[in-house]
């Protein structure tokens, strides 16, 4: 706040003015010596130097009849604006009135001694003080009195040069007189000569001013009351407003309670509104999308209609709303604002509205301390913070080997080593088992040899076939009854290799016909007689190993018994007597069963014994977790595309020195990492003033377009709208870590009314 300070003619002391002024912290005082002599028509050096000083809040104190002088010079420099306002603290006013005859009353408007007529429709805030209410009904009463009283004798009382002082000094007399009245009451009164050169004085005087200090009374200027010192107490002042209808009682001050405004919300609002109709306001802008760009056209645009984004409509809305005008203006230096610590100077928009070249700034501009302190912002309009804009790691072309991604290696190895661990376990339990063991002649019902499906390949083959769910081709065997091949067993009479059976009559192996006869292998076929394992076959009996079966008498696993037959097969089935049997589970079986359950595949081969049934169930189970688990990563894989970034927030940026980041410079971004106190900011902000080249970017268009030509060797740090706005439209860029602060966009303005009326489209959602 600047003070104008003119000329004291009145009975005061500068230096105390001064002295009294100054108590308030950041009011700087201009004191004029000379008075009026610095306002003359030479062009008013000292309101010159106010308004080099970008003050806007004067305060005039001067003679009434010097009011005018005042406000005109000020008006011809271009500081009676929108933007100005003038406290006058003097008290000495004139009076105007009017009688009306049916009414009676009388009316005093202040001020009038100053023409204020040419002033009312600028805009500019005129507060001035009021002692008198003339619309007290005391007041009334009195001017009447004096109006009448004087007609009675035949004068007219001429009250236009009447002042505030005619009022203090009816109250003055009466106040004495009333004083004196109460001093006669309680004593005795001596009238004493008294001479001017002498040095006695009235004995009484001292006990009337104490009765003058005492005495409470209601006066044309309020309530009259002293304190001890003799100093007016709890007098009331008027607070006035010139308007375009004049004048305006706005509120009243008093030393106990200080100011109260009477002026509701709804008149104070509808004052500002009307003030705005019909009003050109200069918005200046900075090119910077989506807040302002320009329109793509085939034809050459100009004005307003050049301009198109997010604060462009804000505003348009906001005239809307409030009827003014507006004139977009492109700021010459392309800055936002920031104030140079050596020279206290602004630039950018900042500078625009300081210098009253705009009245409005209206761009992607963030609210902070020091723009706060030189312009007024509204509530903002959109809530941010500062992140960091990187560019998205480049993608590398699909590895051969990505389907083992889902899984880490290590499970990948322990994969492995249990396929092979349950492979070579089927493959030794099919050795020890019977059951795995099988006849490698089938025609040879006592073969020399049996032998068994799960060799140690067959194992592998059943462990992966189950991993896989797909199975395998061959299943470990059953065991049921007294003996699998017992009685009316698979082999006994009525068997699959009896008579009519697969392997009778003409078969492959006998006769004119591969398969002649009423079987595929019928007549005198090499698997021709009773059957394969009738009679004398190696399982007949009452028991598993009972009669003349392989493994009693003749067999060659007769005997103990200590192996189970049911794994073993005779290799060749139409030897009813084989040598040997053979055994399904080799080992390279057991590897192909192992492999079958893994896959989900199922493989040739399927257990036969109790012992590998278990092993395999167990594989089975073991499989269906790992093939479930392997299916949901794998899914999560190629559904999320995992980017591995270098940088996740800024503590990973201030950690290392290959990526370079920077900021706009000038800039609130920048401003805010050097003004920090957090360690972390701190050495960003020396890496960025350090680095070479510079780091700083003139605009937001050229720091993401380092980004992107920077190919991972760049980040820039601005503000999280800015971000996703880009990254929405270059899909090479994503916002890298959280929010490193929190504040917002404001639109920015010298003092002025339409700063509390951004509300108004806020509170209706329009501006979202």
């Amino acid at each position: 706040m600047g003070e104008g300070v003119g000329n004291k003619d009145r009975r005061m002391n500068k230096t105390r003015i001064k002295d009294d002024i100054t108590v308030i912290k950041g009011v700087e005082v201009w004191m004029g010596k000379g008075g009026l002599n610095l306002l003359h028509a030479a062009g008013g050096p000292l309101l010159k130097q106010i308004k080099n000083s970008a003050e806007s809040h004067i305060v005039l104190d001067c003679s009434t009849d010097r009011i005018y002088d005042v406000l005109k010079q000020a008006q011809q420099i271009g500081m009676m604006s929108d933007y100005h306002s003038y406290l006058i603290t003097s008290l000495v006013v004139r009076w105007d009135f009017t009688l009306l005859p049916k009414a009676r009353v009388c009316i005093f408007q202040d001020l009038h001694s100053v023409d204020l007529e040419e002033f009312k429709y600028g805009g500019t805030n005129i507060t001035a003080f009021r002692l008198v209410d003339p619309e007290k009904p005391e007041l009334q009463k009195v001017v009447r009195e004096w109006v009448y009283g004087e007609l009675r004798y035949g004068r007219k009382l001429d009250l236009g040069s009447a002042k505030t002082e005619t009022a203090l000094m009816y109250d003055a007399v009466h106040l004495f007189a009333k004083a004196l009245h109460d001093l006669d009451s309680s004593q005795r009164i001596d009238i004493k000569p008294l001479s001017c050169d002498a040095v006695d004085t009235w004995p009484h005087g001292y006990s009337l001013i104490n009765y003058m200090k005492i005495v409470e009374m209601q006066g044309l200027t309020g309530v009259i009351k002293f304190d001890n010192q003799g100093f007016r107490s709890n007098f009331m002042l008027d607070i006035v407003e010139l308007s375009k209808d004049g004048l305006k009682k706005i509120g009243t001050w008093n030393s106990t309670e200080g100011v109260n405004f009477t002026r509701t919300y709804g008149e104070a609002y509808t004052q500002i509104v009307e003030s705005l109709q019909n009003k050109t306001f200069v918005v200046t802008t900075i090119l910077s999308s989506p807040y302002c760009m320009l329109k793509d056209s085939s034809e050459k645009l100009t004005g307003n209609a050049q301009f198109e984004g997010y604060g462009i409509d804000l505003i348009h809305e906001i005239s809307r709303i409030l009827g003014f005008n507006y004139t977009f203006k492109l700021v010459p230096d392309g800055r936002y604002g920031s104030l140079n610590r050596e020279t206290k100077e602004w630039d950018g928009m900042m500078k625009e509205l300081l210098d009253q070249k705009a009245d409005i700034a209206i761009a992607d501009l963030t609210i902070t301390y020091d723009r706060e302190q030189a312009v007024d912002f509204t509530m903002p309009f959109m809530n941010l913070g500062i992140s960091i804009l990187y560019r998205k790691p480049i993608k590398q072309p699909p590895n051969l080997f990505s389907f083992l991604s889902p899984l880490s290696l290590d499970v990948w190895i322990y994969m492995a080593t249990a396929y092979l661990g349950v492979s070579v376990l089927l493959f030794i339990l099919a050795r020890f088992t019977p059951y795995e063991w099988q006849n490698p002649h089938p025609c040879n019902p006592e073969p020399d040899h049996l032998e068994n499906q799960f060799t140690l390949l067959n194992c592998m083959w059943f462990a992966i076939g189950s991993l896989m769910q797909q199975g395998c081709d061959f299943l470990p065997n059953e065991y049921e009854g007294d003996s699998e091949y017992e009685g009316d067993s698979e082999y006994e009479c009525d068997s699959e290799y009896e008579c009519d059976s697969e392997y009778e009559c003409d078969s492959e192996y006998e006769g004119d016909s591969e398969y002649e006869g009423d079987s595929e292998y019928e007549g005198d076929s090499e698997y021709e007689g009773d059957s394969e394992y009738e009679c004398d076959s190696e399982y007949e009996g009452d028991s598993e190993y009972e009669g003349d079966s392989e493994y009693e008498c003749d067999s060659e696993y007769g005997g103990d018994k200590e192996f189970s037959p049911y794994e073993w097969d005779n290799p060749h089935p139409c030897n009813e007597e084989p040598d040997v049997l053979e055994n399904q589970f080799s080992l390279l079986n057991s590897l192909w069963f192992t492999i079958g359950s893994l896959m989900q595949q199922g493989s040739d081969i399927a257990p036969k014994a109790v012992s590998t049934r278990m092993v395999a169930g167990m594989w089975w189970f073991f499989t269906l977790i790992m093939i479930s688990s392997y299916t949901a990563n794998l899914a999560a894989f190629l559904t999320v595309e995992r980017m591995d970034s270098p940088i996740e927030s800024a503590e990973d940026l201030a950690k290392q020195t290959k990526i370079k980041y920077g900021a706009l410079r000038g800039g609130s971004t920048a401003a805010f990492f050097r003004d920090s106190n957090f360690s972390t900011y701190q050495r960003m902000w020396s890496f960025m003033e350090s680095a070479r080249p510079s780091v700083f970017t003139g605009s937001n268009v050229e720091g993401v377009d380092r980004v992107v030509k920077g190919k991972g060797g760049y980040a820039f740090l601005m503000e999280s709208t800015s971000i996703e706005y880009v990254i929405e439209r270059n899909c090479e860029l994503t916002q890298v870590g959280s929010l490193l602060d929190s504040k917002g966009y404001g639109i920015a303005m010298p003092p002025s009314p339409i700063t509390s009326q951004l509300l108004e489209p806020r509170k209706n959602g329009e501006t979202r």
